[in-house]
């Protein structure tokens, strides 16, 4: 039993939460199902890159906005937010496959994944290391997936939070691209063995180095220089108005780009290959994922690649959606985009 002090002291703890959500959300956040997002450039606070919070809380590791020469706007809560969900699928993922089980499922934002698999005749023979690099596969084009439906139901402005649109987020230049830098550092650090917290933390801040991460001061001023052609800000929202677009999901080659802000690299940006699957092939398994939605932006997206039935398969849809996506940016909204 706590005393009153105590009382005081958890009352004082649940308040300080509550308050954090709040200015999460008015600071330019939303929340996609795995976490707090802090923001989105360039509406969100920007970080200091030697101050990043740990991988971990829901409540802080997602906080404020980098850049990086090499990799353009990175956000780190589309990293936590991917890389939970990854560990989460990969779990489930793993479960059933070592059982030979039929299926799994995961619901958030009032979407439903479903996985379901057939195996070779073969299945019990195959060890379980050769199971694992299965479940990590599919754990990492799952989880990816679920994020792009994200976008593509907040495109359609289906409100998944409080009643809030998130358009004016939907394909930021940066979220696709640290979806799937997500998804690939929670495979690298469950891979790892370990402290899977500890593993993101530290691959993250390496990864950014190597991407050549600039001082807070620094991303402001380079977000600044395009305000007015990537963003500007009209009204008082909880979002910028987003001009530039990267709906770059791999569909083309294989591979997801990210956006550099020009006249600060003159490389080539950074690629990040998307989700495969080829490992089902070589094994001779056989995998359906579907997603359902509660939203009727749903049935619009389904219409988009000419579904008629409840649930949308992304191996099969997502690419004839987001060409649709695409031209409706460029048609309807003026928007750069980068595909």
């Amino acid at each position: 039993m706590l005393t009153q002090k105590g009382d005081r002291f958890e009352m004082k703890k649940m308040i300080a939460a509550c308050l954090a959500v709040v200015f999460g959300l008015f600071a330019g956040g939303c929340l996609n199902g795995a976490g707090i997002e802090w923001g989105h450039v360039p509406s969100g606070t920007f970080a200091d890159p030697g101050g990043l919070p740990a991988f971990g809380s829901q409540l802080l590791d997602g906080w404020g906005i980098l850049y990086t020469l090499k990799a353009g706007s990175f956000d780190p809560d589309h990293r936590s937010g991917c890389a939970r969900k990854t560990y989460d699928t990969y779990q489930k993922a793993y479960a059933v496959l070592i059982k030979g089980g039929k299926e799994f499922s995961m619901s958030a934002e009032g979407s439903a994944d479903r996985v379901e698999f057939t195996y070779p005749a073969n299945w019990n023979q195959i060890l379980w290391p050769e199971k694992k690099e299965i479940a990590l596969q599919v754990a990492e084009y799952v989880a990816y997936n679920s994020m792009v439906w994200h976008e593509m139901l907040t495109w359609k402005d289906a409100r998944l939070f409080l009643g809030l649109s998130d358009f004016e987020s939907a394909f930021s230049w940066e979220d696709i691209f640290c979806d799937l830098y997500g998804a690939k550092v929670a495979i690298q650090s469950i891979k790892m063995g370990g402290n899977f917290e500890r593993n993101v933390t530290d691959l993250t801040w390496k990864q950014l180095q190597e991407w050549q991460v600039v001082s807070m001061q620094r991303a402001i001023e380079i977000a600044d220089s395009v305000k007015g052609s990537w963003w500007k800000r009209e009204l008082i929202s909880v979002h910028s108005n987003i001009l530039m677009r990267n709906m770059d999901i791999g569909c083309d080659d294989g591979w997801v780009t990210a956006s550099l802000i020009p006249g600060y690299y003159n490389g080539e940006p950074v690629s990040l290959e998307a989700p495969k699957l080829d490992l089902l092939d070589k094994y001779g398994v056989k995998m359906k994922y579907t997603i359902t939605s509660m939203y009727s932006q749903g049935g619009e997206l389904r219409r988009l690649a000419g579904v008629n039935m409840s649930a949308v398969e992304p191996q099969r849809d997502f690419c004839k959606i987001i060409y649709q996506l695409q031209k409706e940016a460029v048609e309807k909204y003026r928007f750069k985009i980068a595909k």
